[in-house]
């Protein structure tokens, strides 16, 4: 089996799996832009659905998009969030354009073949 047919194969099986993964995250940041807790002072206590939703409070926390008070309410810092969503941006785009760019060389490399 070619790589090319390999990484076709694992698309549908890797994006499943990376749904629920984003889909937690964006739950997570929308709970507290609703209540509108962008600050200390109106900082929120977030019902977390399971180990996803604890893991990703816990590294959003870590990376300081989320700020916590000592009772353990949470907020979210919006210019953390913008700077955060910019890295994630570029960092999404440089990886298609290296998907793009591999799966172009192999498809040249196969036609000599």
């Amino acid at each position: 089996m070619r790589l090319v047919d390999l990484l076709r194969t694992l698309s549908p099986v890797l994006l499943a799996g990376l749904v629920p993964i984003l889909v937690s995250r964006r739950r997570l940041i929308r709970s507290f832009e609703r209540a509108g807790a962008t600050s200390p002072a109106s900082a929120i206590t977030v019902q977390l659905g399971g180990p996803l939703g604890r893991w990703w409070l816990s590294r959003l926390t870590r990376l300081r998009v989320l700020g916590s008070t000592p009772d353990g309410s949470h907020w979210v810092d919006l210019d953390a969030l913008a700077a955060y969503r910019s890295v994630r941006r570029r960092r999404a785009v440089t990886i298609v354009i290296v998907i793009l760019l591999s799966m172009t060389l192999l498809a040249v490399l196969s036609r000599g073949e």
